[in-house]
């Protein structure tokens, strides 16, 4: 078990290091794919950009994908799901647009065929490769928040129980304050760690992790997707890919407060106890003001010259595809990655 630790720990390391020349990689392939593609507006550069961050992290997954902790839940369910899930999504989208919605075949989604067959088999083939590809990138991003958060966490602990909350602390204490939202009537006694006592699949937190990673997409790529001056200059189709190719990086924002509850790291101090974890949720969900937001740009489409009814059609498919990349990514973290993260970081903080 220790042998295993000790390469978990060289391949967190490893990541690491390369983590910026695979950033800058990516950034150089995004221009190229850009001048490749002959991209002549924003979206269609936005697209193509994105694309490169999305095949970089592909490969980066596809490596640390033999390189991952043993499942918590050793279950044949998820290889069944894979296996026959595109093919039953393609099955039910076709039937209910035969039966109820024929205009989701007028979307940027689904172009009709007169073959059922044909349509059947290029639209599993399509989810098929979407959901390859979605398994590898999750992998590879999890991977990565992971192994910074291993390596980290325990110092950054230790250094915030060294500070003074008092507003005497350097740039970086303040910043570290800031990061989790300290309050300043907390006056930090040291940091100590409640983990969670699980070693099980966490049914509950797997869904809360699903919930908050699908509400914060929402509100991301709503105010984005609905925004009616930026529908006015691009198409539907770069629009929903940017959104598509920006969601598999939001969970990026939610997966380190859930590392951190795990630990159950805590502020000590005469007053009260103030866990971490809490500090860093409120903080990124100030942002769920753009709720409100989003009703108010859904009004304004139908002020303008949209074709709102195939916006809805395809909104509504990157809201399905939102709500797996969330499903997806919270059961791989919850499966995969949780307990020995959360044992490691405990472990370091222990012997720091």
């Amino acid at each position: 078990m220790e042998e295993d630790r000790s390469v978990i720990d060289k391949n967190d390391k490893r990541l690491i290091k390369i983590l910026p020349y695979l950033v800058m990689i990516c950034a150089i392939a995004g221009v190229i794919n850009i001048l490749w593609s002959g991209a002549d507006s924003i979206g269609s550069a936005a697209v193509a950009f994105c694309e490169a961050f999305v095949l970089g992290f592909f490969f980066l997954g596809l490596f640390e994908f033999t390189h991952k902790d043993h499942p918590s839940v050793k279950s044949k369910f998820p290889i069944f799901f894979f296996a026959i899930g595109p093919f039953l999504v393609t099955l039910i989208v076709y039937a209910l647009g035969i039966a109820v919605m024929p205009d989701i075949f007028e979307s940027d989604l689904f172009q009709r065929t007169d073959n059922v067959l044909e349509d059947i088999l290029i639209i599993s083939a399509g989810l098929y490769l979407v959901m390859i590809l979605a398994i590898m990138v999750v992998f590879g991003v999890v991977s990565v928040v992971a192994s910074y958060f291993r390596q980290y966490s325990a110092k950054i602990y230790h250094f915030i129980s060294k500070l003074n909350n008092d507003g005497t602390d350097e740039r970086k204490g303040n910043f570290a304050l800031k990061f989790y939202d300290i309050p300043n009537v907390i006056d930090i006694k040291g940091v100590e760690m409640e983990p969670v006592d699980n070693e099980r699949f966490s049914m509950g937190e797997f869904v809360s992790m699903a919930l908050s990673i699908f509400l914060l997409g929402l509100v991301i790529c709503s105010n984005f997707f609905l925004n009616p001056v930026l529908m006015q200059e691009m198409s539907f189709y770069e629009v929903l890919m940017i959104g598509v190719l920006i969601s598999f990086f939001i969970p990026v924002l939610v997966v380190p407060w859930y590392i951190t509850k795990e630990t159950g790291a805590k502020v000590k101090s005469n007053s009260r106890d103030y866990y971490l974890w809490k500090g860093m949720k409120k903080r990124l969900f100030q942002s769920f003001f753009g709720l409100t937001m989003v009703l108010l740009l859904v009004l304004l489409t139908f002020y303008l010259d949209s074709d709102f009814l195939r916006l809805t059609y395809t909104y509504i498919g990157y809201i399905a595809f939102l709500a797996f990349i969330s499903v997806f990514y919270a059961y791989v973290f919850f499966n995969t990655f949780s307990i020995n993260l959360r044992k490691d970081i405990v472990k370091k903080f222990d012997e720091e």
